[in-house]
């Protein structure tokens, strides 16, 4: 079994609301490019998947997890209620479970990391405020400066960023540009 059909079959097993350490009565799955995220309850669970796309390599669990702690890093700047921390997976592939708080380390080995997120609202997405005629040209001057003053925080997460170049020959992206997934972004001035 390849790293990807791994990770699925991990995925669908973790799909079971009882594999959470809060209520969730269903749990659903979104894909985008790079990633799955776990809707479960109140909570958000996101996984990149284990893949080398030549500007980003997410294909070891290690990659994984400093990408994921990289994202949380960068977005907790520009949205502290909703990035909350690094989630683990434990247990085994037929038999998984989320570890929010790290206390799981008698429960096997991590299987794979997720960035563990307080779920909102997917109608204050931008490209669906925008699709809505709902995001107004303010936001989007509000959202430019953001990005590019974004704050101490992620002023400390670029001059690391930079310390540190993209992996593999040729690649000339930054982790931060690599990791940050801008259309999944949120407005909370609507």
């Amino acid at each position: 079994m390849d790293p990807f059909e791994r990770q699925q079959k991990l995925l669908r097993n973790l799909s079971e609301p009882g594999r959470f350490p809060h209520p969730a009565s269903s749990v659903e799955h979104i894909d985008t490019h790079i990633s799955t995220v776990l809707l479960a309850g109140e909570h958000a669970y996101k996984f990149k998947k284990p893949l080398d796309l030549g500007f980003l390599d997410f294909s070891t669990l290690d990659s994984r997890k400093e990408f994921c702690a990289a994202e949380l890093e960068i977005n907790r700047a520009l949205a502290p209620g909703i990035y909350l921390n690094l989630a683990a997976v434990r247990g085994s592939l037929e038999n998984p479970r989320i570890d929010v708080d790290g206390h799981g380390d008698d429960d096997g080995p991590v299987l794979e990391y997720a960035v563990h997120m307080r779920r909102f609202d997917r109608d204050r997405q931008l490209d669906r405020l925008l699709e809505a005629g709902r995001l107004p040209v303010t936001a989007m001057d509000e959202l430019g400066r953001t990005v590019v003053f974004p704050g101490p925080s992620a002023a400390r997460t670029r001059r690391r960023s930079r310390r540190r170049p993209a992996t593999g020959p040729g690649r000339t992206r930054t982790r931060r540009q690599a990791c940050c997934e801008s259309a999944n972004g949120t407005w909370d001035g609507v």
